[in-house]
């Protein structure tokens, strides 16, 4: 696979695999990473309310920090 930056549409032999990012029309960088961050994994992460299966539970509490 090619380099590709964090924010930057992927392509792979010359197809556009994220099209959403190659049409988006936040061209700083570094405030298109910002967005992407604060958008996507953080609220991801902060949305778990269960993990692991049958065998953990009442292990305990689990604490997540970004």
């Amino acid at each position: 696979m090619q380099n590709v930056q964090f924010g930057d549409a992927r392509v792979i032999a010359g197809k556009v695999l994220d099209k959403w990012l190659k049409e988006w029309s936040e061209n700083d960088k570094n405030q298109r990473m910002k967005v992407l961050i604060e958008n996507i994994p953080i609220p991801a992460i902060q949305n778990i309310k269960l993990l692991g299966g049958q065998k953990s539970r009442g292990a305990g509490t689990v604490e997540i920090e970004v």
